[in-house]
């Protein structure tokens, strides 16, 4: 198995681990289908704690701009979370810079 797809398969199971942990939406409660990464990898996120959060349908649309508006900004969802967002930003800066 390559590098690539084995650090997939861990991520694929941390994120089933986070959406077991958490099964319902975080934004509006309802029973969550999938779990969402706040900042995308290409945008240097990673598969953390931090990074996850479990979304309905319509709350993950709304995360990509395609559903119904008001749509979700990441500070948003980092609040949803219960996450400092000046924190969370830092931490993407801090990464962003050192890339």
């Amino acid at each position: 198995m390559s590098k690539w797809r084995y650090k997939r398969l861990l991520d694929k199971q941390k994120q089933y681990r986070y959406f077991i942990d958490n099964p319902n939406c975080q934004i509006c409660g309802k029973l969550g289908a999938q779990t969402h990464e706040i900042v995308f990898r290409s945008q240097g996120g990673k598969c953390e704690y931090n990074n996850l959060i479990t979304l309905c349908y319509e709350c993950h649309l709304r995360c990509h701009n395609l559903g119904e508006k008001p749509y979700l900004k990441r500070s948003d969802l980092w609040r949803a979370k219960g996450l400092s967002v000046e924190v969370m930003e830092k931490k993407l800066r801090d990464f962003r810079k050192n890339k």
